[in-house]
């Protein structure tokens, strides 16, 4: 780990010399892992250390947020284990060296809130995860929780009750559209669903997943009905092949069915018949009832379902519309930064429920910043576009004002 003392001592010099303005240096620790070289064809100028990643750097206006995030989701950063270089460089204030019972606690709560951590960054800003993985992270916290609460630390323990409790209240109001994401991953389907709630409460298991269940149906139900495509799955045929439908129909339109001489009220009531009894089968029930891809298989999800909408037509493009939901959290020290982009000088009487409105459909109107580049003409282009919501917010209160 390098040391950041000369950082600490060319900072010193700017204050002890003479008060003209000099250039701000770059001080944030971020910088340790980039390097600023010629501006390439693109002009991208800033390069990753460790994935060789390159962006275009416009000087401290743009900031230094964007190479923390990627830091967050390098694969090739270096994991730093020299726990005890750190303290002698951080902490210089220590007297005593930590006790072996110290350090074996410190290994255990390491171990412990590691796997929060992951999943913390797998669902944060930016990263943007497709809905289906929330389900599985969901119940390994519960997983854990549940192992952890019998450890035989009694620090460990005690955190993990308490945490716990905090989870089972939060469970009971689960969102049962975050479990259909899982549904729609063809690893997983509903049997991995059912196995989650039958090992977090195996009472209550079997109701969770009929309720799934018949959200899931009802929910298709409404596709089917604002969609044009028709609720079986369309079998292609060759061209030499014959058309049992086709044949029927002339058969019950031609010469024969007037030899026959059939009445209208049989026709009727055969064609009624004919649909009670078809064993036509919906999409979501194929799906369904198809067997589960290699839980170890890697796969794009959207992508996956894209190719797959000329089979499962409708269920494919309510497949992509769940799987899209934003799963995404906020740091807890930038919980409240996106005011700044609602409310500002320029628009800062705005009604509660239309700042709770921008809010809440803030990234899809406008949607997720790129981490993979640092440009701010996105910037500018989201500003323009809320200054075009601005407009419309303003004339609508100028009319409902008078």
């Amino acid at each position: 780990m390098e040391d950041s003392s000369p950082t600490v001592n060319i900072e010193n010099v700017e204050i002890l010399g003479d008060s003209k303005p000099k250039k701000r240096q770059k001080t944030s620790d971020v910088w340790n892992n980039f390097t600023n070289e010629e501006p390439d064809k693109d002009g991208k100028n800033v390069k990753c250390n460790h994935c060789l990643q390159r962006w275009k750097y416009e000087g401290t206006k743009m900031g230094t947020s964007t190479f923390s995030r990627h830091m967050l989701v390098c694969k090739k950063k270096p994991n730093f284990g020299d726990v005890g270089a750190m303290l002698l460089n951080h902490d210089g204030k220590l007297k005593h060296c930590p006790t072996e019972e110290e350090w074996e606690r410190g290994k255990m709560m390491s171990e412990f809130l590691e796997p929060f951590y992951e999943i913390t960054n797998l669902f944060s800003g930016s990263s943007y995860p497709t809905s289906n993985l929330y389900f599985m992270e969901v119940w390994n916290i519960a997983q854990l929780l549940e192992m952890n609460s019998r450890s035989h630390d009694e620090v460990v323990r005690s955190m993990s009750l308490l945490m716990k409790s905090k989870f089972e209240k939060y469970w009971e109001d689960y969102s049962d559209i975050l479990s259909m994401g899982a549904v729609f991953d063809p690893r997983m389907k509903l049997k991995l669903v059912e196995y989650c709630y039958s090992t977090l409460d195996p009472l209550s298991s079997q109701d969770k997943v009929n309720r799934l269940k018949m959200k899931l149906y009802t929910l298709y139900d409404e596709y089917q009905k604002k969609s044009v495509d028709a609720s079986s799955i369309k079998i292609p045929q060759s061209s030499g092949s014959y058309n049992s439908e086709v044949g029927e129909a002339k058969f019950m339109e031609g010469g024969v069915r007037k030899a026959l001489r059939m009445k209208s009220g049989v026709l009727a009531g055969y064609k009624s018949y004919k649909g009670l009894t078809s064993d036509t089968k919906s999409a979501l029930d194929v799906y369904l009832e198809d067997l589960p891809m290699d839980e170890d298989a890697e796969i794009d999800l959207l992508k996956y379902w894209k190719e797959k909408s000329s089979r499962f037509g409708v269920l494919a493009r309510m497949a992509c519309d769940v799987l899209s939901i934003p799963i995404t959290t906020v740091a807890s020290e930038s919980s409240f930064s996106i005011g700044a982009h609602v409310l500002n000088k320029y628009r800062n009487r705005l009604l509660p429920e239309k700042v709770q409105a921008l809010i809440c459909t803030r990234n899809w109107l406008h949607g997720y910043s790129n981490v993979e580049d640092g440009d701010s003409e996105d910037d500018e282009e989201e500003a323009n576009a809320q200054a075009e919501v601005s407009k419309l917010i303003d004339l609508e209160e100028c009319h409902s004002n008078i």
